[in-house]
């Protein structure tokens, strides 16, 4: 708090030196004036050149009294002065309303600190504005200094000549036409310089409010931990009851109509504005209340648009109020409160904590009434403490109950804990004699469930919105919309959430005075960081990190669907191109994303040279394999010799191409395993691709017949079989084929042409399956492979036991011969 007060001391000293400044200029000015005529002279112009010197000169002054008439016209800053005194005014009767209150809020002390540091900001630029106006005099004051000391010199000069008589008309003018304009000058710098005194003294005032403020925030924590009433029913307490009883109590004193006025006055503009913004809402929700098959709770919402309306204008407009009298405060907590009842009987499904809002939003705007009126404090303490035991004893009744109720949500029974311990606390408080810490801790707590509920609202609000723009007449137009519209919705809505979550969790620390404002929180916690290699890392900067990486991975995944949904479809693109640019623009948005979060937390691109000759390093050490694969991957998207969706054979295994990515390639197999391939053995093995240029594929089926079947016959049933299935091709036309004479059977072959490769396996299957019934019926044998034996030097045990089985003799004992399958 050093330098702000600092500064207008340092201006007022520099004001006070400069306050002598005509009568210094003047003497300065006689000085020179004699030392011109003494000094040696420059080089001068010809004395005929006299004439047209003086017109010049007459002109320049002409112009530099015009500007010291518009450097003088001090009207618009007096008006401005007379408004910021009167603002100056306003503060100190601020100041002391909070020195006479008995208790005082922090907000109330922070908005008074903030107006000081608004008025302050506009004394600046008021300042500023004479400052400007004190330098344009003084520029000008030099300018004709130098003139007058040229002339000076050129009299001196021409008072040798001869002719001096003839020139000295027109040099008397020129110094008599500089002398007004100087005379001029000297006469318009005071009233500059008194209205820029006025306003650092105005600047000191201020920064004395401010000073007062922050001292007043700063000792809050200690003022609220020290006992300021005597204990509830204590003699002490019966002493200061009765006094407080006898005493003129004059609520008046709160209810000073000038104060109103004012805050009226100043106000007229954002009410106005209020008030349209509340007309504008409601219009709206009543329009939307037509779209009702929207998220829940938003339809509730619709249900009364002026309540909604009210609510989340006062909720979002109240804090740009200036400093506002303490019953227009009550005023508007009780249009807050009875918004929030409406809404809360909608919104809210548990009946006990709907119970719990009713009687906050009754409770605290005549809580706040009370402390508008200056109630007398004993009264107030004995009040509190009558409520705080009313109010703890229902709370207790509404956790029973809550308790009781099957299906109620853990949340609302710790909300209804968390309001029974705040009477709890209220009436210990109120009964030990700590009155301040009571009233804190019932604005706290309001304050706080407040801003839950706002949040709450908001929320729904946002979901609301969101899905009604989802089912706009765009959705009919745009493919991309009914594709990716549902998770579009999602991620924004819990953005808002984050954001929403994030705004909540500072405005309770300015509420539990942890911080003196939501603005100081935020900057105190993004500024927090460590350094390191030099670059100072803070929390903003990873967030803003974060964020950047996440929008490029959004907004990569919005483009890639955009592509796949609007461009492929509609320009008749292949998929394999689709799928070449989506996974271009991802790869390329996410390094983008990357390089800029990286710039954002302060990493430079140097650095990032650095850390690329190292990773060309390690690629030539042990990531060439990694490297390869990613070239690959690369050839793969553009060469496209695979592609998603295509049939491949790979090392004799059978699947589909489910992905392509820059390292490897995902393959589903036929029994529904993934096997992952590295690019570079796509592109360096053989692969059989199926359906590259054509999913048509030609299926051979071989198949054998006993010897003495009629050839003729077997290749027409093989024919007839062909056309079985839906798949098999008329064009090109199935053919028989006798392929040769086999070891145990004439071998042919039906070759068939499928219309998709999926076919194959069922189109074979049937073609068999048809194939062996007709064999059946024609009688054609399908001959088992038969083979001829030649053992010896068997054992005679079972040469015996193959003589009693098929009950022949054998030929010849050392070759026995025989037939068998």
């Amino acid at each position: 708090m050093r330098g702000p007060h600092f500064l207008p001391v340092l201006l007022l000293s520099m004001l006070a030196f400069f306050s002598g400044a005509p009568a210094a200029w003047a003497q300065q000015d006689t000085a020179s004036v004699q030392d011109a005529a003494t000094a040696v002279p420059d080089a001068l112009p010809d004395p005929l050149e006299i004439t047209i010197r003086l017109r010049s000169l007459t002109d320049s002054a002409a112009l530099a009294e015009r500007q010291i008439v518009s450097l003088t016209d001090t009207e618009a800053l007096i008006a401005d002065l007379e408004l910021a005194r009167r603002r100056q005014v306003e503060l100190q009767q601020m100041v002391i309303s909070l020195g006479e209150a008995e208790f005082v809020r922090a907000d109330r002390i922070a908005r008074v600190r903030n107006q000081a540091l608004a008025e302050d900001g506009r004394l600046a630029l008021l300042d500023e504005r004479a400052s400007e106006r004190l330098i344009a005099l003084g520029q000008l004051r030099s300018e004709w200094v130098q003139r007058q000391r040229f002339w000076l010199q050129w009299q001196a000069a021409l008072r040798a000549d001869a002719e001096f008589a003839l020139f000295e008309p027109e040099i008397t003018q020129a110094l008599e036409r500089i002398e007004a304009v100087r005379r001029q000058l000297a006469g318009s710098l005071p009233e500059v310089l008194d209205i820029q005194r006025e306003i650092q003294a105005l600047r000191l005032e201020t920064s004395q409010i401010t000073e007062q403020a922050s001292s007043a925030l700063a000792g809050r924590r200690e003022a609220l931990l020290q006992r300021d009433q005597p204990a509830l029913l204590t003699p002490a307490f019966l002493d200061q009851l009765r006094q407080d009883r006898d005493a003129e109590w004059r609520p008046a004193t709160a209810v000073q109509g000038e104060g109103y006025l004012v805050f009226l006055q100043e106000n007229a503009v954002l009410l106005a504005l209020h008030a349209l913004l509340v007309l504008f809402l409601a219009l709206i929700a009543r329009r939307l209340r037509r779209r009702t098959a929207l998220a829940a709770g938003w339809s509730e919402v619709l249900q009364h648009p002026w309540a909604a309306a009210l609510f989340a204008s006062t909720a979002l407009v109240a804090q740009q109020y200036a400093f506002a009298p303490p019953l227009l405060e009550v005023m508007a907590w009780g249009l807050l409160a009875g918004a929030g009842v409406v809404l809360a009987r909608l919104l809210v499904a548990s009946q006990p904590l709907r119970l719990m809002v009713y009687c906050f939003s009754v409770f605290y705007p005549l809580f706040l009434l009370a402390e508008a009126l200056w109630v007398p404090p004993s009264l107030f303490q004995l009040g509190l403490a009558v409520i705080a035991a009313t109010g703890l004893a229902f709370f207790l009744v509404l956790t029973r109950r809550s308790a009781r109720i099957e299906g109620e949500r853990a949340h609302a029974r710790w909300v209804i804990r968390f309001g029974a311990t705040m009477w709890a606390v209220v009436l210990v408080a109120e009964v030990i004699g700590f009155h301040r810490l009571a009233r804190w801790v019932i604005h706290v707590a309001v304050t706080s469930a407040l801003v839950l509920f706002v949040v709450g609202f908001l929320v729904i609000v946002a979901r609301g919105l969101i899905w009604t723009l989802l089912h706009v007449e765009v959705e009919g137009r745009f493919r991309v919309v009914r594709t990716v519209g549902v998770p579009i919705a999602e991620r924004l809505l819990q953005m808002v959430q984050v954001v929403l979550v994030m705004g909540a969790v500072l405005a309770l620390l300015n509420i539990w005075e942890l911080a003196p404002s939501p603005l100081e929180a935020w900057t105190l916690i993004t500024g927090l960081g460590f350094t390191v290699a030099g670059a100072h890392v803070t929390i903003g900067r990873i967030l803003f990190a974060l964020l950047l990486v996440y929008l490029a991975v959004f907004g990569s995944w919005v483009v890639r669907t955009f592509v796949s949904s609007e461009v492929v479809p509609r320009w008749d693109v292949d998929r394999g191109v689709g799928d070449s640019i989506t996974s271009v623009v991802h790869y390329l948005a996410i390094a983008i994303g990357v390089l800029v979060a990286l710039g954002a937390l302060g990493v430079h691109l140097q650095n990032i040279a650095i850390v690329a000759g190292a990773l060309s390093v390690g690629i030539g050490f042990g990531l060439q394999n990694v490297v390869n694969n990613f070239v690959s991957g690369i050839i793969l998207l553009f060469e496209r010799p695979v592609r998603v969706g295509d049939t491949v054979v790979i090392g004799g295994e059978w699947g589909t191409i489910r992905k392509i990515g820059l390292r490897s390639t995902r393959v589903e197999t036929f029994d529904r395993s993934e096997m992952i391939v590295p690019n570079g053995d796509l592109v360096s093995e053989k692969v059989t691709n199926w359906t590259l240029s054509n999913p048509i594929s030609r299926l051979a089926l071989p198949v054998g017949v006993a010897y003495g079947s009629p050839v003729g016959r077997v290749m027409q049933i093989l024919r007839e079989s062909a056309p079985v299935h839906s798949a098999v091709l008329d064009e090109p036309q199935p053919q028989a084929l006798f392929i040769g004479f086999g070891d145990s059977a004439l071998d042919f072959e039906l070759r068939v042409w499928v219309r998709e490769l999926h076919h194959r396996l069922e189109v074979k299957s049937l073609i068999l399956e048809e194939m062996d019934r007709r064999f059946r019926e024609e009688g054609i044998e399908i001959p088992f492979p038969q083979r001829d034996l030649h053992l010896r030097s068997l054992d005679p045990a079972i040469i015996e036991a193959l003589r009693r089985t098929d009950g022949e003799r054998l030929e010849a004992a050392d070759s026995p011969r025989f037939e068998g399958g």
